[in-house]
């Protein structure tokens, strides 16, 4: 094995990729990729890497600095050829792992060289490569001065002549950074000058295009949802989870506004993934849950009408000002009519009883319920109002939709955290957030039960660090059987294949029943390829493996 440059490249090589990843101060060091919030160590920052190496002997404690660790003590380059790790407890899930970004290597003098996060930065000068291709150029040809990746509107690719595999045919790939998806397009279907050879298909032409010689799908490992806030109200309410979950009818919402381009779903663990469960049904039990994609209004109508009733008994839960509203200057809200929610789907109409010498009139609406969808992304966004409409009219609750700014908003905002809106700095506690998706590092059922979930992970964000046993615990009532913290670590550390997939899928429907999340739809890789591209497939995982790429060439074409 060697380097892009010719130096062999060893096991030591991948040990110091690993501990760059684990470093303390990653987050601090100047470069390309450092966290815009310097103090958070791991959001945006390797994130996922950090949790991926957390189960090796001596990880924690040198990302810490705990212990005196200078090192990661369970990594050891045993020869040139021969790594060996030493895990804090079993896990079948490791090679998965280390077949990911987690376990890439670094050279070792690049690091010397440029400390910190700046070797990027020096890819086309003397920091070398491992792939079957090296970055040539950092370009943007309507400027011949541009040599740097923060300018660059290109990046070349060319072969590198030291890849351990069969040589690549392709002599030069020019990758053109383009963040939005239809200039993207509209370069593909050009006719004049240059056109690019793949793109991705915009949904709303997925329609348009599907039937096309040049046109390519295939199923994502993948799922998009809604991120609940439950850590503040109302989703620290399990009937206000469920409520929303079973409140929106996701096969007419995907249908209009994806139009085949991605699958509504109730799943967390998507099809296509070994452990993905067919039997799985949605909130709030097995006894009423069903395999339906349509909702049950009914019975979302029933869960929210219990929640107001128990707030007119006592308005002092924080969820109540959501459901219910708060009267003000010492009124009471009258006990709902007896035309309730789950009899005629009717907003309930609530009288405001006076406090004695006190003007009655005044009472406050409900709290407002945000659901924030990405502003870069025009039919999450439709797909977010026409939500928000069908939650008003089904919950009769004040809940409005708000664009985000998609990226700042991922940078602080993950799965179930307080969102934050970057254009006014406000922060919504009261929050849904429609992220853009979740796609699978490793295709295993672990991957979207203890990665997504488990507290202190890389993924999951700090409200949900003890989802899964103060939620459960609290809002169910029924403590430590429904740990599912406990349930991950027990099935994260089972070595029986048949046994780990079982339990996850136990561990996914409980999820479901609690709402960690709203999963919305499952995805499709939609793209076209020119017809001279030859050998060229993009697999669910939208990562085409290094050694595809051998087979890949261009035929002669006008």
């Amino acid at each position: 094995l060697k380097w892009s440059d010719g130096n062999a490249l060893t096991a030591a090589d991948f040990k110091a990729g690993m501990v760059h990843d684990m470093s303390p101060t990653l987050c601090q060091d100047d470069g390309p990729y450092v966290n815009p919030n310097k103090s958070l160590r791991g959001a945006g920052c390797n994130q996922s890497q950090v949790f991926f190496l957390s189960y090796i002997v001596g990880a924690q404690d040198y990302l810490t600095g705990s212990n005196g660790a200078k090192d990661i003590s369970g990594i050891t380059a045993v020869d040139p050829q021969t790594l060996s790790f030493q895990l804090t407890q079993p896990i079948g899930f490791f090679l998965g792992e280390m077949a990911t970004m987690a376990s890439m290597p670094i050279e070792s003098s690049a690091l010397k060289t440029y400390p910190g996060n700046t070797y990027p930065l020096h890819y086309t000068e003397n920091v070398s490569q491992s792939g079957p291709f090296r970055i040539s150029a950092w370009q943007d040809p309507k400027n011949p001065g541009v040599k740097d990746p923060q300018h660059a509107t290109e990046i070349v690719f060319v072969p590198n002549p030291h890849w351990w595999g069969k040589p690549v045919q392709l002599q030069k790939v020019i990758m053109p950074l383009i963040s939005d998806l239809q200039a993207q397009y509209d370069l593909y279907t050009s006719q004049q000058g240059d056109r690019a050879d793949y793109v991705t298909v915009p949904p709303h032409t997925y329609p348009f295009v599907q039937n096309l010689s040049d046109f390519h799908e295939v199923r994502s490992l993948s799922i998009n949802f809604y991120g609940l806030n439950f850590a503040d109200p109302p989703f620290d309410n399990l009937e206000v989870r469920q409520a929303f979950a079973l409140g929106i009818n996701k096969q007419s919402l995907i249908d209009t506004f994806f139009q085949g381009s991605t699958s509504p779903t109730n799943h967390i663990i998507p099809d296509g993934i070994l452990g993905f469960n067919p039997s799985l049904v949605t909130p709030p039990d097995a006894s009423t849950g069903s395999a339906s994609l349509t909702g049950n209004q009914l019975k979302a109508q029933q869960l929210i009408t219990h929640v107001a009733k128990g707030c007119e008994q006592n308005s002092s839960p924080d969820w109540c000002a959501y459901v219910i509203g708060v009267p003000g200057n010492g009124a009471t809200l009258a006990p709902l009519s007896t035309s309730s929610l789950a009899a005629n789907r009717a907003c309930p109409k609530y009288n405001v009883l006076a406090a004695p010498g006190k003007d009655g009139a005044l009472a406050t609406t409900q709290q407002q319920v945000v659901a924030w969808a990405p502003s870069d992304r025009q039919e999450r966004d439709l797909f977010n109002q026409a939500a928000v409409q069908q939650w008003s009219n089904i919950l009769c609750l004040n809940i409005v939709s708000n664009e985000a700014i998609h990226q700042p908003i991922l940078a602080k905002a993950l799965i179930n955290t307080v969102y934050s809106n970057p254009g006014t700095g406000a922060t919504s506690p009261q929050a849904l957030y429609t992220f853009g998706g979740y796609i699978a590092d490793y295709p295993d059922p672990q991957d979207f039960t203890s990665n997504l979930f488990a507290p202190n992970n890389g993924t999951n964000g700090n409200n949900a660090a003890n989802f899964g046993v103060k939620a459960v615990a609290s809002n169910t009532g029924l403590g430590a059987e429904l740990d599912i913290t406990t349930q991950m670590n027990t099935a994260d550390a089972e070595l029986d294949p048949a046994k780990r997939i079982q339990m996850y899928q136990q561990i996914e429907q409980q999820l479901v029943f609690q709402v960690a999340v709203i999963p919305t739809d499952q995805p499709k890789l939609i793209y076209r390829l020119q017809p001279y591209v030859t050998n060229f497939t993009l697999p669910a995982t939208g990562y085409v493996s290094d050694q595809s790429w051998s087979d890949v060439f261009i035929v002669a074409h006008n």
